[in-house]
């Protein structure tokens, strides 16, 4: 059984309700996203999109002139 999930508590506690107590500045370095970023060369990593899966070719309607090609191949 999976364990119980644990309430998030935020990282920049609100003063009031809608004012942070923390800068955007100090959260981004608090979140510690500046070492994301150099870790990946100045910039955030992403995420390349996936291909889309490839869709298998219809098959082939069969026409009356192929059918009976092929009628005429097996009598023979």
């Amino acid at each position: 059984m999976a364990a119980p999930k644990k309430a998030r508590a935020s990282r920049n506690k609100d003063l009031i309700k809608g004012i942070g107590r923390l800068s955007r500045s100090k959260v981004y370095h608090k979140r510690g996203l500046w070492a994301v970023k150099a870790k990946n060369g100045g910039a955030f990593p992403t995420h390349k999109p996936s291909q889309p899966p490839v869709e298998a070719k219809a098959a082939e309607k069969w026409s009356i002139t192929s059918c009976l090609d092929l009628l005429f191949i097996c009598l023979v």
